[in-house]
């Protein structure tokens, strides 16, 4: 009982398999030559999606142009929204659309937003 006998049909060593070396030599290259950090699809679709908006900073003319904007009926900013959209221009003038483009849809978004509000109070207590 104490005497180990060694199996014929037993593997005379353990085989190495070599038929995926190239790939992992590959991959390992790959993720060592790799210039930054990973970043998932979702937050890199965000982030591209962050750099195409144009970037508006805070002004007096802009504070204004959504004062006026926001004091117009809704139908009259969907035909100055559908004004733009008709325009092409190439260069600095299709950043300056884009702007003005955002800052509708703002200011659309926002209005859109109060009428809801407004519509879903009960009459007695609808701003006049």
């Amino acid at each position: 009982m104490g005497d180990v006998v060694k199996l014929p049909t037993a593997a005379p060593r353990k085989v190495v398999n070599t038929r995926y070396v190239a790939q992992l030599w590959a991959a390992k290259r790959m993720r060592e030559a790799w210039p930054g950090e990973y970043i998932p699809p979702h937050e890199r679709r965000r982030q591209q999606e962050e750099a195409r908006r144009p970037k508006l900073t805070r002004s007096p003319e802009l504070a204004l142009i959504l004062a006026t904007l926001l004091a117009m009926p809704l139908d009259e900013l969907r035909r100055v929204s559908a004004g733009l959209n008709i325009l092409e221009l190439s260069g600095a003038g299709r950043d300056d659309i884009a702007a003005a483009r955002h800052v509708l849809t703002v200011a659309m978004d926002q209005r859109e937003a109060a009428e809801a509000l407004a519509n879903s109070r009960p009459p007695d207590q609808r701003p006049a």
